[in-house]
């Protein structure tokens, strides 16, 4: 008996068509820091945690920036893939 799956395709993708069965990373990426800030709003309003928005922001924007350099770096060595002599 064979087992549906309609999120794949059952047919191979034709040479040179890139594969966009995967995961979109920088979607990911940008809906955690979404989930974490609107996390960080919410435990601030409960009154659990005192939040300075001056340092939370600039601390935000730090890390996004370095996990946009980190990811940058990473996607462009993917690509470049393995050298040749």
């Amino acid at each position: 008996m064979s087992e549906h799956n309609p999120g794949r395709d059952t047919q191979p993708h034709a040479p040179g068509v890139p594969d966009t069965s995967t995961v979109g990373w920088g979607t990911v990426v940008w809906g955690a820091v979404i989930v974490a800030l609107a996390a960080l709003l919410l435990v601030a309003d409960a009154g659990w945690l005192v939040v300075d928005p001056r340092t939370a922001a600039i601390t935000f924007l730090v890390v996004l920036g370095v996990g946009l350099m980190v990811g940058g770096g990473l996607a462009s060595l993917r690509r470049r893939g393995p050298r040749q002599s």
